[in-house]
């Protein structure tokens, strides 16, 4: 199987045996690499749906979203890819994949930053 991962990482990297070992468990848990694909943007679309509600807000874009919602949105983001999933409530992050604690983040801009917990994690 060629994932995802071997095409933007090079086997040399230091995380490429944990971060290949994660991608295979996604796709396992999700029922291959395929559904993976197919089901995410969906599940995404239904988070912001959730979110904005268009029906009863009369909102139709992220932009038009507070603070809050943006934060609720990427914990229901976390909350439908757990179930979706099947896997365990991290501790000390949010997902448990594959024995391994994974934080879920989430951007709608294009800058991201790594919270210190998820640092402490890794050293």
């Amino acid at each position: 199987m060629t994932t995802a991962l071997t095409g933007r990482l090079d086997s040399n990297h230091d995380d490429y045996a944990l971060l290949t070992r994660l991608e295979k468990a996604l796709y396992r848990a999700s029922g291959g690499q395929q559904k993976f694909e197919r089901d995410i943007p969906a599940l995404l679309r239904q988070a912001i749906d959730e979110v904005i509600d268009p029906a009863r807000s009369k909102r139709f874009t992220l932009e038009e979203i507070d603070k809050t919602e943006k934060t609720y949105l990427g914990t229901k983001i976390e909350i439908l890819l757990r179930n979706y999933l099947d896997v365990e409530r991290g501790p000390p992050l949010d997902l448990l994949i594959d024995g391994v604690p994974v934080d879920v983040k989430n951007t709608i801009r294009k800058a991201w930053t790594i919270p210190n917990e998820a640092l402490e994690v890794v050293s």
